[in-house]
């Protein structure tokens, strides 16, 4: 480790202390994730469009189950996809701070 000290040949509590350290820091990763902004959804008009879609409506009895389940995977996706559309954004993947973890997690 390589230190100075000023002034030099006096070393007490008023001189500057330069030093350097190895220290290895990982860059942060960043990547991409498709979300959805699901706290900012209408809830009355995601409401609405479940009353006003094909699963409200009546429907016969000898229904195939097979269709059942496509009819309700494909409006709920169309109602999703127009109400919470998604978009990418970027995050930063590791740990920000070495020293943080499980228990100051719990304390914040």
């Amino acid at each position: 480790m390589l230190y100075t000290v000023d002034p030099a040949g006096k070393l007490s509590d008023h001189s500057l202390v330069i030093g350097r350290l190895p220290v290895a820091v990982e860059p942060a990763l960043i990547f991409e994730q498709q979300v959805r902004a699901w706290r900012r959804v209408d809830r009355a008009k995601l409401g609405r469009a479940l009353e006003e879609s094909e699963l409200c409506q009546p429907m016969s009895s000898d229904a195939d189950i097979d269709r059942l389940f496509d009819t309700y995977d494909a409006v709920l996706r169309d109602i999703t996809n127009r109400i919470a559309p998604l978009h990418t954004i970027r995050r930063r993947r590791g740990r920000l701070a070495p020293w943080f973890d499980a228990e100051c997690r719990s304390e914040r």
